[in-house]
């Protein structure tokens, strides 16, 4: 191609275009248009596309020696050149611009454009659903992980390999116990009295109205005594832990305890799961004495059953093996809401938002394990037979 001086600033040569930046760039002179520079640059009627000029122009490249003042103007006026040359696939030379000039083209460039929600492509039903099921074993594997890291720490304890600030758990036990014991009585009232309402609206219609005391019983004592216990834990201090864990990770206590030899998971996680170990059994035992406390007096309230009566029916038919398989789920479900919490505290990010979701994230986890482990006990008792 022959020179080609245009009356703008653009000066074409030998497959060379060079723009001259001299002067101002101000955005109160407005925002100058490459397209139209370059236009002015060719004949009249001339294609200016990038397709029509990238086999006569090889290099784009700046002349900065004059520039005067410039703001974001200039950068909206380079940014549409680069866009040109990644189109036309010409080589951009940015080395002869300021440094600072340089550097904001830079950081304008790396920029992700935003997707709109019309071009993200929607993933494929069944892909969801292997992604999803990956997930799920991998969380599982990472909880089982977790999970059998404390058991070692527990077996180190009990041999005393490691020693263990025993007065740290006592703190944890109040707020896991003592602090609970409103919410427990409210909740394991009610549920003794909606088994009661239950079993007595179904067993009068037979005539069969004092049998009430074995769904009370059995209902509180091997299933929603513990049940109704754990997931109360699990929504009040399986949360608490997650967001204590998660705001000493943000503020990088436990990196401190790393840093002086300390392995955080002895100081911050042990004494909770210790705590849930102790108390959980205490709290069901309670639960089902309110429970079973609730039971009775709708029971007195509906049927014709005396309090002598339905304490006798249930001492004598109600086995204390009812009430082991509640005990035994108990110090089960305290343990997993013990590890959903810490698991989910010590994997929360640095950020307020992030111990939020760690928060959430542990009563979910919880909650879920909870009724699945219940599901696996009652199953494996149904089939031995007992």
């Amino acid at each position: 191609m022959s020179n080609i001086v245009s009356d703008n600033r653009i000066f074409i040569r030998n497959g060379l275009l060079s723009v001259d930046l001299a002067g101002s760039w101000k955005l109160s002179d407005g925002i100058k248009n490459f397209d139209d520079d370059l236009a002015g640059s060719f004949p009249t009627g001339a294609a200016t596309t990038p397709a029509a000029v990238a086999d006569s122009i090889q290099t784009i490249q700046f002349q900065a020696d004059s520039l005067a003042e410039w703001d974001s103007s200039l950068l909206v006026y380079l940014q549409q050149i680069a866009d040109f040359a990644d189109a036309a696939k010409i080589e951009f030379r940015a080395s002869s611009l300021p440094d600072s000039l340089r550097e904001l083209l830079m950081l304008a460039r790396a920029v992700p454009e935003v997707e709109t929600s019309r071009g993200v492509d929607k993933m494929n039903p069944i892909v969801k659903i292997g992604h999803s099921t990956v997930g799920l074993f991998e969380e599982l594997g990472t909880f089982v992980h977790f999970g059998g890291r404390a058991m070692s720490a527990s077996f180190q304890l009990l041999i005393r390999k490691k020693k263990f600030r025993w007065h740290e758990i006592w703190p944890i036990i109040k707020k896991t116990g003592p602090e609970a014991l409103g919410l427990v009585t409210l909740i394991a009232f009610m549920i003794g009295a909606i088994l009661a309402f239950l079993g007595y609206y179904v067993l009068a219609q037979f005539g069969a109205s004092i049998y009430v005391v074995y769904i009370v019983g059995y209902g509180v004592l091997r299933e929603m005594g513990p049940l109704m216990t754990a997931i109360i834990i699990a929504g009040r201090t399986g949360a608490a832990f997650a967001a204590e864990i998660g705001s000493m990770k943000a503020n990088e206590e436990l990196d401190a305890y790393s840093t002086m030899g300390i392995d955080p998971f002895d100081i911050v996680v042990m004494p909770r799961l210790l705590a849930l170990f102790f108390m959980m059994p205490v709290l069901t035992i309670y639960a089902d004495a309110i429970g079973i406390f609730g039971g009775m007096m709708i029971s007195l309230l509906l049927s014709d059953l005396t309090l002598e009566l339905f304490v006798e029916k249930f001492t004598t038919d109600i086995n204390l093996f009812q009430f082991g398989i509640g005990l035994v789920k108990a110090v089960l479900f305290g343990i997993v809401v013990g590890l959903a919490g810490c698991l989910r505290g010590m994997q929360s990010g640095k950020s307020a938002d992030a111990v939020g979701q760690a928060t959430t994230s542990a009563v979910v986890t919880g909650i879920t394990l909870i009724i699945a482990s219940n599901f696996i006990i009652d199953f494996i008792i149904t089939m031995m037979g007992l």
